[in-house]
């Protein structure tokens, strides 16, 4: 043990008592073993806004959302197109029977004409009745054939017309439902929320009742090793051990260091006086008593 060399007796008194402290108390003392309680992480749980919750509803609707209002769009723009479609090819047909019908029948009122010419009688009432006659059949085929045109246009543009206004009220109509459907998706979130924040406390419940757990098993298991060392603490440490310890080479170290700086005589009378040192020299301070006769004789 390091120390200062004692000048006065009360500072070789008080050096002898660390060095006793040093050797037969400390060195007896146990390891310092702390145990630490269980320390697990809590979690902790931010719950969202009626707001926060309706923007997250939103983003989550309105992908699908507006996938579904496209399709119903282009099923509808599918739909006018194959009308439009119905309305030309009616036309188109439409025209081409009044071609052939006027056609044919040119070709009736022309043929009638040249049978008449041939035969001397070109201008006859017979002839001219004929070819009114064919033209009277022609323009009524005509008429039937634009009038049956008339009614197929009237139908597909009625479907058109109802097919634009289910074009027109679409938005509304998906607007409406994509509010529904926001609420919807609020009403499940919030639950899932709520699920989450009783899975959470759930959870820090069970951990704080783990960490309590633990910190009384360390109280105990403290107290149960220190008690273990009371049982098994080691008798008083034996003269030979000290020696070599170096307890008893730094005793006497102390002892010199004081007694050195006086007379030899004036020395030997005080150890002689000083019992208490014998609590720390043991049967070594007869063997320094007698060193000190020797020299107070000298």
């Amino acid at each position: 043990m390091q120390f200062q060399t004692p000048t006065t007796k009360s500072e070789m008194l008080a050096t002898l008592k660390e060095i006793f402290h040093y050797y037969r108390i400390e060195r007896q003392k146990p390891e310092e073993v702390t145990l630490k309680p269980l320390e697990l992480p809590t979690l902790n749980f931010y719950e969202k806004t009626e707001e926060e919750l309706t923007e997250e509803a939103r983003k989550l609707v309105a992908s699908s959302h507006q996938r579904e209002k496209n399709k119903s769009k282009e099923e509808i723009n599918e739909k006018l197109a194959s009308v439009n479609i119905l309305i030309a090819s009616n036309n188109q047909n439409t025209q081409n029977l009044v071609e052939k019908i006027t056609e044919l029948y040119v070709k009736s009122q022309e043929k009638i004409r040249e049978e008449g010419t041939i035969k001397g009688f070109a201008t006859s009432n017979a002839v001219l009745d004929k070819i009114s006659l064919l033209e009277e059949e022609k323009n009524k085929k005509i008429t039937e054939a634009i009038e049956k045109n008339q009614q197929n246009f009237a139908t597909l543009e009625s479907q058109k017309a109802e097919l634009n206004v289910r074009l027109l009220a679409l938005d509304d109509f998906f607007d409406t439902l994509f509010e529904k459907e926001v609420q919807a998706k609020v009403i499940e979130l919030t639950k899932e929320q709520l699920k989450h924040r009783e899975d959470i406390n759930k959870y820090n419940n069970s951990i704080s009742e783990k960490m309590q757990n633990s910190h009384n098993n360390v109280l105990n298991a403290q107290a149960s090793l220190e008690l273990k060392y009371l049982e098994l603490k080691m008798p008083e440490l034996s003269q030979d051990t000290l020696m070599e310890l170096g307890y008893y080479d730094d005793v006497i170290d102390c002892v010199n260091g004081y007694y050195s700086k006086i007379g030899a005589v004036q020395a030997y009378e005080d150890l002689l006086n000083e019992r208490s040192l014998m609590v720390y020299l043991d049967d070594y301070y007869q063997d320094l008593l007698y060193a000190y006769k020797l020299k107070a004789k000298a």
